[in-house]
């Protein structure tokens, strides 16, 4: 396989299954490199609470913020900090510094601050209805009452910044007291939009913004991953020799390589402009993907006509979105057309 592929330097990017000290360290003792997401275990939270203030702005943005005004746009900050790890791989010792970013993202610690506050509100309805209904219904026993407060804690993390106080009064019925602890709560609330990157690339070529926007990158890779899943319908088999291999990866590389160049076409060829058609309802579409564009393909058929005992094929008549888009694909009208077929039917 070595022989038929051509060799190049990888980088390793991907999510939070890639950071593992053996998947790092096996990276590193082969001189490669990576990029990946890490889990915000308690540790690193700790020492992004202990240097915080440490955070940067950094140029970037998503890319389908790129039409707002720059004021409009989600801001990011980032800063790092230098680790280290050891260990053995193949016998060898191996020796490994990395970068860790910080990256702050404002979109991140809204929807974390939305589900936070969703969350809150349902473990204090919970913490309102058994106050409510204290003493009453199957709320009369000690055992019962914790149990039923401990459950709304446990439901979601941020339950934890709840505490209560379960007494009983002169008349022996139970009375509850309960509060958020605000000093956990602002804890809880402090890392929020945070996430962080492990690298060994060069700090030197990879500032915090190019690795942030690297890692960003690789969302246009999944979505060609997906398409060879998808309309290019690419099917598990086995292989036994390696030039096999090889051919199957050629054949797919170019079949996905027209995809994207079909896509890009279209997208070129419409400068900005909506194209409508390919959604329900006549939504607009921005941005047409390769697979929408091959989708809309799909109903064009063949039509055979026997005359006299002569067979005439013909294409049929293509709807108007299908139409628009051969205009689009730059694919003149007198190239539509179909062939004989050549196993005698």
């Amino acid at each position: 396989m070595d022989r038929l592929l051509p060799k190049t330097k990888f980088l390793y990017l991907g999510d939070a299954k890639l950071d593992s000290e053996d998947n790092l360290l096996a990276i590193a003792a082969r001189e490669g490199k990576f990029l990946s997401t890490g889990a915000f275990l308690p540790h690193l939270q700790e020492e992004f609470l202990n240097h915080r203030e440490q955070l940067r702005p950094i140029d970037y943005y998503p890319q389908s913020q790129a039409k707002r005004a720059p004021e409009e746009r989600d801001r990011y900050q980032a800063f790092e900090r230098s680790h280290s790890l050891s260990g053995d791989v193949d016998g060898r010792h191996v020796r490994l510094k990395y970068r860790v970013v910080f990256v702050w993202s404002e979109a991140k610690q809204r929807q974390q601050a939305q589900t936070r506050e969703r969350h809150l509100s349902k473990v204090r309805e919970e913490f309102e209805t058994v106050e409510r209904n204290l003493n009453k219904y199957h709320l009369t026993s000690e055992q019962t009452i914790i149990g039923r407060l401990e459950r709304a804690k446990a439901k979601y993390e941020i339950g934890s910044v709840f505490a209560y106080e379960l007494k009983r009064n002169r008349r022996g019925q139970f009375v509850l007291r309960w509060s958020i602890d605000e000093r956990k709560l602002e804890r809880r609330q402090a890392p929020e939009g945070v996430f962080v990157l492990k690298t060994n690339l060069a700090k030197r070529r990879y500032s915090p913004e190019k690795v942030v926007r690297t890692y960003k990158g690789q969302i246009h890779v999944e979505r060609r991953i997906a398409n060879l899943k998808g309309p290019l319908a690419v099917a598990p088999m086995f292989l036994e020799k390696p030039e096999r291999m090889a051919g199957l990866l050629y054949l797919l590389v170019g079949s996905l390589s027209v995809l994207a160049l079909m896509e890009r076409a279209v997208r070129r060829n419409l400068n900005g402009e909506p194209l409508y058609g390919l959604y329900p309802e006549n939504r607009p579409s921005t941005a047409p993907t390769g697979t929408l564009v091959l989708a809309c393909f799909a109903s064009l058929c063949i039509v055979i006509i026997k005359d006299r005992g002569q067979t005439h094929r013909r294409l049929a008549d293509l709807t108007p979105i299908q139409r628009q888009l051969t205009k689009l694909l730059d694919i003149p009208a007198e190239h539509l057309r179909t062939f004989k077929r050549r196993c005698g039917t």
